[in-house]
């Protein structure tokens, strides 16, 4: 029998047995399972039982789901024993009770040697970055990360601040992480957060380097889907189909399942420097995107790379105003070429009417950087002081009311 055991942000826990062919997860009344918090939608998942075991699918909601820090696409996501799902502020630990039997009926005698996963300690695992593979233990109160000597976790990569973040203990099985004002910031999960607490396979990211937190007694197995969004990060091909990867015991890390994304993954560090820190940081600004959204700023950057700036400018204004999407490298990129495009057309039009007319198009699109809109709105008003002709306004006004006419019915 499989059962979800659903954690709020308050650590509060309840058990939900999936007797049922189908269950709904959402915020909205009639849901089979109701979370309450506004960051789940009101019909944010679906979880099935089928003859393998169970599934998930993501009802086109706002935040997403995230299983094993790994957010899904829309294609329903089967889930194995011992996965983490995400769902806003909501942990969900997935249990095959057949399995979890089976496990505590193999627990050894009294007086035997405990297996060695048992000795593991809290750990944070590199996976992308310097010294990739390498555990460090989580054994003491306070841990700094960055680049300088004083740290105790010591990340040399460019990316990294010289004190960039903190890990503090709060209890006996918690971990807090703490942005100490780092110039890239910290994510977790693909989100930045200023700090956060940590919980079983968050994914940290620390400027490029990417860290997994696995907690004390566990031993790290990576998801093809998630072998593969790691090595999209560094830049590599994906894994093979149905390849597992391991993260083995003591100082030997990775076992024969992740040895082969090791090797891809370090073949891709040496060769694809120039180009890693473009695709980290494309993957890290378009994790939390929908496909959709992506796909029309992939078809919007390929037009601005064709030259068609108002063709990649219309396609940015259809993405919305969301500051998810407006601070993005590159719409910004896309909107200021656009933007200085339209202010050097306004510049050669021998009509004052016309220039000023560009000049307030640019001026009032929101998606554009604050500066250039400050430069337009100034060229605009100028432009109105140096005054505009009767004539050139019954123009204007003409052209406008044609246009109109051309677009009625």
């Amino acid at each position: 029998m499989w059962k979800l055991s659903i954690a709020d942000d308050q650590g509060q826990r309840t058990n939900v047995t999936l007797v049922r062919d189908q269950y709904t997860i959402g915020r909205a009344e009639g849901n089979s399972v109701r979370l309450t918090e506004r960051n789940v939608s009101r019909q944010h998942a679906l979880v099935e039982r089928t003859k393998r075991g169970i599934r998930i699918r993501d009802l086109d909601s706002d935040n997403g789901i995230f299983v094993n820090g790994v957010r899904l696409s829309s294609e329903p996501h089967d889930l194995e024993h011992g996965d983490l799902v995400q769902i806003g502020d909501y942990r969900i630990d997935v249990i095959d009770e057949d399995r979890s039997t089976q496990e505590q009926a193999h627990r050894p005698l009294a007086g035997s040697v405990s297996p060695p996963s048992t000795r593991l300690s809290d750990r944070l695992v590199v996976l992308i970055g310097p010294n990739q593979g390498h555990e460090y233990p989580l054994e003491m109160d306070r841990h700094l990360i960055g680049r300088g000597e004083e740290c105790d976790i010591p990340l040399d990569h460019a990316s990294v601040s010289r004190v960039h973040a903190e890990v503090r203990r709060i209890d006996a099985e918690h971990f807090e992480i703490i942005d100490k004002g780092s110039a890239n910031g910290l994510r977790i999960n693909s989100r930045e957060m200023p700090r956060a607490v940590l919980d079983g396979r968050d994914v940290i990211e620390i400027g490029d380097v990417v860290l997994k937190y696995i907690p004390k007694g566990q031993v790290f197995r990576a998801s093809p889907a998630e072998g593969a969004r790691i090595a999209a990060l560094a830049g590599a091909s994906s894994l093979p189909p149905g390849e597992k990867a391991s993260i083995g015991l003591g100082r030997t890390l990775f076992a024969a399942g992740l040895g082969a994304l090791v090797a891809a993954l370090l073949a891709a560090y040496l060769i694809t420097a120039p180009s890693r820190a473009r695709g980290v940081e494309r993957a890290r600004a378009t994790a939390g995107l929908a496909a959709n959204v992506v796909a029309a700023l992939d078809e919007a950057v390929a037009l601005k790379e064709k030259g068609d700036l108002s063709g990649a400018h219309r396609k940015i204004q259809g993405l919305g105003r969301k500051p998810q999407i407006t601070k993005l490298p590159d719409v910004i990129a896309i909107e200021t070429a656009w933007a200085k495009a339209q202010l050097e057309e306004a510049r050669k039009r021998p009509s004052l009417a016309e220039r000023r007319a560009l000049f307030d198009e640019v001026a009032r699109t929101e998606t554009v950087p604050t500066a250039l809109r400050r430069e337009a709105s100034d060229l605009s008003q100028k432009t109105a002081e140096k005054g505009i002709s009767l004539e050139e306004l019954e123009q204007e006004q003409g052209r406008t009311e044609a246009e109109s006419d051309a677009k009625s019915p």
